[in-house]
């Protein structure tokens, strides 16, 4: 799902994202919001939400040379809000965030129709099994640790990019047998 640059617009002008941070939006504007990078159909939309810009920059260094178009926020609040907009494929989710924290923002993600099936992948500083296991309750596909290793997140985040494109077109064949059947 692609959105055309005049859906672009009305998402900047938007009300409930007119408070986003300017460099959201400044990247936002540079380029229409895409699923995939037409340039590389494999690549996807790719959400990181961390309160530490170094971690952020780092992340979208580390993925835009591989193709992935990177969206960048800085708390659970605007995550969501840039989520259910911009539906990208997988979520980068930093757990210790300051206000809406990592693991109620993944919830509040879950509870949504259109965001339930995003891949969340936490990542964060927490080592201890608690922290995993809260995060895979809260309904996050994966855990890594900082300090990440580049070639760890784009491993990992690849093997579920690949499942979710399983998932959907598995998904797509039986609605359309689906559909079939029912004509018969």
């Amino acid at each position: 799902r692609k959105l055309s640059l005049c859906s672009l617009r009305s998402f900047v002008a938007d009300p409930s994202v007119a408070a986003l941070p300017r460099w959201v939006l400044s990247r936002a504007t540079e380029q229409p919001l895409a699923m995939t990078n037409p340039n590389k159909p494999n690549a996807a939309t790719v959400l990181v939400a961390d309160d530490i810009a170094a971690n952020r920059n780092l992340l979208r260094d580390t993925l835009e040379p591989h193709g992935y178009e990177v969206l960048l926020v800085d708390n659970g609040e605007t995550a969501l809000k840039v989520a259910k907009r911009a539906l990208p494929d997988v979520i980068l989710l930093d757990i210790n965030m300051p206000g809406l924290d990592g693991l109620q923002t993944c919830r509040q993600l879950q509870q949504h129709e259109a965001t339930r099936h995003i891949a969340v992948l936490f990542i964060s500083a927490n080592e201890g099994t608690q922290s995993l296991v809260e995060g895979f309750q809260a309904g996050g596909v994966d855990y890594v640790t900082k300090p990440f290793k580049a070639e760890e997140v784009l491993t990992r985040l690849e093997a579920h990019l690949k499942v979710n494109r399983l998932t959907r077109a598995l998904t797509q064949k039986l609605r359309t047998k689906g559909a079939m059947l029912g004509t018969i």
